[in-house]
């Protein structure tokens, strides 16, 4: 599902990167800004990725957490 995601994610980057505004305007307005900053996922991947994984939270707000966790484990390797 995230090479899906990742996939998606470059036809809207080649499309037009400013149809991430509401997304990223979502994924900063949470405080996401700065999560995992040095770990050269561009931004916009995981404004994406947050907002899909939302879908299944009851609120943005309370998927943030979780979805640190999510990021750390299938991105990063570790939580």
């Amino acid at each position: 599902m995230l090479w899906f995601y990742e996939k998606a994610w470059v036809f809207k980057l080649l499309d037009n990167e400013e149809s991430f505004g509401l997304m990223l305007e979502e994924y900063l307005l949470l405080g996401l800004k700065d999560f995992e900053k040095f770990d050269d996922t561009p931004i916009t991947l995981k404004a994406l990725l947050f907002n899909r994984y939302c879908k299944t939270a009851q609120s943005m707000l309370s998927a943030v957490e979780p979805f640190k966790e999510f990021y750390r484990k299938y991105y990063t390797n570790h939580k």
